[in-house]
């Protein structure tokens, strides 16, 4: 356990006491707790509510956490909860979720660019063969001159077209990297810019077609490339299935780094086996851990990681300044920056 103050004590001025889960240094709980003289801050690293003290749990008024989720009557005097994490599907069946009077915010924003690095890095490495390519490094076997030829012809990036299936944030980052390499975007969204402040909101690149989720049938029958980066809501669950599937053009890739319950896995492998999809990117799972006798992980055309992609470099950095910033708004009484709004459950 460590805890720290904040720089001075306001007269009168009730303290904020706030609770972290997690495991941040010194410097960064002294950073945080700089926010109002008002802060007192406390660690108790922890993934489950019964390794944290009953008594800090009740006075927190603020809650830092990934996993550790109370109840009204374990956290009498919660008011706001900032999640370790961008997505709130986890949430939504826990008490907490329908406690109306405590706000719940998220770490939106911190790692679009590492992801849109990520599914460049799976486009890149479908369009130039690179699982045959270490497949043959691994049995030291150097192909014939016709077979590299017709194997290892690189696919023409130039004037493809990706669909990105839930264009915010995330997906404006990912727009702006494919179309480094003359890639054509077609992002589907629910609707305008939603109300309330936003953390590392990224531009808005040009000459991005945009179409709304009734029109997703219509945009997969056009798409080379398939990037799911729509959070995992009641609408959204299983919304790339069986239908879907059956509009996409055939031999499109599709990368999924949003949740693994967006897209029907069965009707993925159907897909996968009568080429529909010609590759597939997944960082995450209907089940996690990935089972050990799933079929994607020895498929060839399957590339398979541990839901890391979301994994930012400079992670702490900004979760300090996005935590600090919101701490200030919080003591001062102003709108909280990415809040989640409960009835759109993201």
């Amino acid at each position: 356990m460590s805890g720290v103050q904040g720089a001075a004590t306001a007269e009168h001025a009730p303290a904020i006491h706030v609770l972290s889960t997690m495991c941040f240094d010194d410097d960064w709980l002294a950073e945080v707790a700089g926010a109002s003289a008002r802060i007192v801050i406390s660690q108790h690293p922890a993934s489950t509510l019964d390794e944290l003290p009953p008594a800090v749990l009740a006075r927190a008024e603020v809650l830092y956490t990934s996993s550790c989720f109370p109840t009204r009557a374990q956290a009498p005097s919660l008011r706001w909860v900032q999640l370790d994490t961008s997505g709130a599907d986890h949430l939504t069946a826990t008490a907490l979720w329908g406690e109306a009077g405590i706000a719940i915010t998220s770490i939106g924003g911190v790692s679009p660019r590492p992801i849109a690095a990520y599914v460049m890095m799976m486009v890149l490495s479908f369009a130039h063969s690179l699982p045959r390519l270490l497949e043959h490094q691994r049995r030291h076997d150097w192909p014939t001159p016709n077979d590299r030829w017709e194997r290892f012809m690189p696919r023409r990036l130039e004037n493809s077209r990706m669909v990105i299936v839930g264009y915010g944030r995330l997906g404006r980052a990912i727009a702006t990297a494919a179309q480094g390499f003359g890639i054509a975007v077609t992002g589907i969204r629910r609707g305008g810019a939603r109300p309330g402040a936003r953390f590392g909101d990224t531009l808005n690149p040009e000459g991005v077609e945009l179409l709304a989720p009734d029109r997703l049938e219509q945009a997969l029958a056009r798409a080379d490339h398939i990037v799911v980066a729509v959070p995992l809501t009641s609408a959204t669950r299983g919304l790339l299935g069986s239908s879907a599937f059956a509009a996409t053009k055939p031999g499109a890739t599709l990368i999924n780094v949003s949740r693994g319950g967006v897209i029907d896995e069965a009707a993925m492998l159907h897909a996968l086996a009568d080429g529909t999809l010609a590759h597939v990117a997944s960082d995450v799972f209907e089940r996690e851990p990935l089972p050990g006798d799933s079929p994607l992980w020895d498929d060839d055309r399957v590339i398979v990681t541990p839901h890391i992609a979301g994994f930012a470099p400079d992670y702490a950095e900004q979760v300090c300044v996005l935590f600090r910033a919101n701490l200030e708004r919080y003591a001062t009484g102003r709108p909280l920056a990415n809040l989640i709004d409960r009835a759109l459950g993201y």
